[in-house]
């Protein structure tokens, strides 16, 4: 049986105990904070052991970071580290970039540079590239993105269509948006 400290509280762990950067207890908050705080480069290596960085700590960042604009420098960096990006992390990044409907061709670029990387888009992919164009008012890019989701076999959605409709609505492209539907 364990002992215990008066009052029966346990003792932390050890690694508890730990300080990472920006005095944080937390290394993932520690990593998110140097990120915001453009010192990508010199705190995260600190922080984070690339080698023991897997898909799922990856994914976390990413999210925390998805309302900020570091979240495309975070995914720019585990890339240059050698890290295996996978189809959700594009997801999480062009879903963060998409959000503004201004960054529309720093969407179009991971979607292609997934297809350069042989990452197969999914149909999360899709929904995030063609809400990011719809609100970008590129109803012509929409289309093209929802063309390649048909020849690649990718199932669309009622997410897919709705963007599209809107997309073309937003354009006063009512024929189009009356075909799609």
């Amino acid at each position: 049986m364990k002992k215990r400290r008066r009052g029966g509280k346990k003792r932390p762990p050890p690694w508890k105990k730990t300080v990472y950067a920006e005095g944080q207890r937390d290394p993932m908050q520690a990593v998110v904070n140097s990120i915001s705080k453009q010192r990508l480069n010199e705190d995260v290596g600190k922080v984070l052991d690339v080698k023991r960085l897997h898909a799922k700590k990856l994914s976390t960042l990413l999210q925390k970071l998805s309302r900020t604009p570091h979240c495309l420098r975070l995914l720019d960096w585990a890339r240059d580290e050698g890290f295996k990006i996978n189809t959700f992390h594009y997801n999480i990044v062009i879903s963060a970039v998409g959000r503004s409907g201004t960054d529309w061709k720093t969407a179009m670029r991971l979607y292609r540079e997934m297809q350069t990387f042989e990452v197969k888009p999914d149909r999360y992919t899709y929904n995030a590239l063609i809400t990011c164009c719809q609100r970008a008012g590129r109803w012509q890019l929409s289309k093209q993105a929802f063309e390649e989701m048909k020849l690649f076999n990718v199932t669309p959605d009622v997410v897919t269509y709705n963007a599209l409709i809107t997309s073309y609505g937003k354009a006063k492209r009512g024929n189009l948006a009356l075909k799609a539907y």
